[in-house]
């Protein structure tokens, strides 16, 4: 199976299994799913949020990962994070990683609401 093809089978799985989780991280056997369920492909907001993820992971000394949307609208996405990408991560390390990917994903989604002037997002942030 290709890297995209892992990609877009997460971001399949997630619309139908894990669509109430706004966005996360969880761990598979072969690594671990950065995830959203935001309109990735008509929201300019989800797209900026995922460029946002994608740096600041790639700071964390992560090489590029998977990404996909699920196939029906595009509207769930996953960047998919595989074992070689991985394999200098001692145990400790990789759980200390999941906890930051989650920081991440949420702070990228905050900073996207901000910047795109997304009034709904910004009242979610802000409690209103």
């Amino acid at each position: 199976m290709t890297n995209l093809k892992s990609a877009v089978t997460a971001a399949n799985y997630i619309k139908a299994f894990h669509f109430p989780a706004h966005r996360g991280v969880f761990e598979i056997d072969l690594g671990f799913i950065v995830f959203g369920n935001d309109g990735y492909s008509q929201s300019e907001r989800a797209k900026m949020e995922v460029k946002i993820v994608r740096e600041r992971l790639k700071a964390l000394d992560l090489p590029e990962p998977a990404f996909g949307v699920d196939e029906a609208n595009g509207y769930s996405w996953a960047l998919v994070y595989f074992p070689v990408t991985l394999f200098h991560k001692s145990p400790p390390q990789f759980r200390n990683l999941l906890v930051r990917a989650d920081e991440i994903v949420w702070e990228a989604w905050k900073v996207a609401c901000a910047e795109s002037h997304d009034e709904q997002g910004l009242a979610d942030v802000n409690g209103a």
